[in-house]
């Protein structure tokens, strides 16, 4: 628990300096140990609570939701069009939101509300039903990929 709470409260003093303009940039050296942080934790909430495996794995996932669903339509986007998956390009989420005329500043609240809201489902899967947690999960990305179609859809008629 004191891990969890030293990393979030790192992080949100570190989002006051990142929010846009950002001023300061984490970086892929930040990012990874932030991820390595996550891991990390995840494995010793599996170690101590034996009987609940799968959610302490799947709690994390469902928080990354946003970095993981645009990782794998990279991904597969690159795989669909035969190019490098490693290339770089202008295709992710947040470039089609750009382009549709969305703010940096619009896009990265959205990004951070979307984060919340499934970081908040996650959490609650630790204390509430799972039954019901698990519907408003299947609602939750439903919704969010009704809104990622959208976004790509408008994104190719540009």
């Amino acid at each position: 628990v004191l891990l969890s709470l030293i990393l979030i409260g790192s992080n949100l003093a570190f989002l006051r300096f990142n929010f846009y303009p950002a001023k300061i940039f984490m970086g892929d050296t930040g990012s990874l140990f932030i991820g390595f942080n996550i891991a990390a934790i995840s494995v010793i909430g599996s170690a101590q609570y034996k009987g609940i495996t799968t959610m302490t794995l799947l709690i994390p996932i469902i928080a990354s939701v946003i970095p993981l669903t645009d990782t794998f339509l990279a991904v597969f986007r690159r795989i669909k069009n035969r190019k490098n998956i490693f290339q770089a390009d202008k295709e992710h989420l947040h470039h089609k939101m750009l382009e549709l005329g969305f703010s940096q500043k619009t896009v990265a609240v959205i990004s951070y509300i979307v984060t919340f809201i499934f970081g908040l489902t996650a959490f609650g899967f630790s204390f509430a039903p799972k039954e019901i947690l698990l519907i408003v999960l299947l609602i939750l990305i439903f919704i969010l990929s009704v809104f990622i179609f959208i976004i790509l859809k408008k994104g190719m008629l540009k």
